[in-house]
């Protein structure tokens, strides 16, 4: 993989950017957003995709890196149509 410009920031840092834009980009909208169940499962696919490509698509070495269940994976990745 290419070196980006992204590279010289920690993930923290570019979560502490991006959640700041998110939350000024919602200040003049209504305050029903949901934030939590929205991020939460952005982050969750995310994390999905990546650790299962990392994993050469196996569930039982992908639920090994994740610490979870492989049945819980399994849901997981049907849920966010990975699979």
């Amino acid at each position: 993989m290419e070196s980006n410009s992204l590279d010289k920031y920690s993930l923290s840092e570019i979560l502490d950017y991006k959640f700041k834009k998110l939350l000024e980009d919602l200040n003049c909208k209504s305050n029903n957003h949901n934030l939590y169940e929205i991020l939460l499962n952005i982050f969750e696919e995310s994390l999905l995709k990546a650790v299962y490509s990392h994993a050469g698509n196996n569930q039982k070495k992908s639920a090994e890196i994740l610490g979870i269940n492989r049945n819980t994976l399994k849901k997981k990745l049907v849920k966010y149509k990975i699979i």
